[in-house]
């Protein structure tokens, strides 16, 4: 037999668990990284890859292809190194050292955190989640190919953040259940007294 307090033992030990595993976000990576990303306000790649970005905390600047002076950069890395021009571009830097450039978005965590966590001497290229190529790293790769104006995080924020559903209240229909079951179940205990 069931005792009335050991069932609102239970009922407060699921409510306490259901609490204590809100999800956190953030790639799991060990080394210093930055990743730079040539985007366009109008292309809906580039905008899940910056909501992506956002949400998760990953450590990024943004270069707005509309400015002429970084579609000119980017230009001058994909006919350089002999890569499609496409957006989203992202070159990742690991520890001060460019390691790959991503074309596509890939919102993916493993993709992400195996590239910052597993550092080549050559300059990786993906095209989506596959590797394409391996190029040797230039000495003057970031000189070269890093410049120009970056967007500014409130700016890109406004652009992919929309006022839609707050995932960080996706628990919220998991409490609300479990205290009707424990008000239910507090109501029948007590009804029978």
């Amino acid at each position: 037999m069931v005792y009335p307090m050991n069932i609102l033992r239970l009922v407060l030990v699921f409510i306490a668990s259901q609490l204590i595993f809100i999800p956190v976000y953030g790639l799991e990576v060990s080394n210093n990284y930055m990743i730079y990303v040539y985007g366009s306000k109008t292309c809906p790649h580039c905008m899940t890859l910056a909501k992506y970005f956002i949400e998760n905390n990953v450590e990024f600047t943004w270069f707005w292809i509309d400015d002429e002076e970084n579609l000119d950069a980017l230009r001058s890395l994909v006919n350089d190194i002999d890569i499609t021009e496409g957006t989203p571009t992202s070159i990742v830097y690991v520890n001060g050292d460019p390691v790959a450039i991503v074309l596509g978005a890939i919102t993916e965590d493993g993709f992400w955190e195996s590239i910052i966590n597993n550092p080549t001497e050559t300059l990786k290229i993906y095209y989506g989640d596959k590797l394409f190529k391996e190029v040797i790293t230039p000495e003057d790769f970031t000189n070269k190919y890093i410049g120009g104006s970056p967007a500014s995080l409130d700016d890109l924020k406004e652009l992919v953040i929309e006022p839609e559903a707050d995932t960080s209240t996706d628990y919220i229909p998991t409490i609300v259940v479990a205290i009707a079951i424990s008000a239910l179940i507090l109501y029948t205990y007590l009804r029978k007294r």
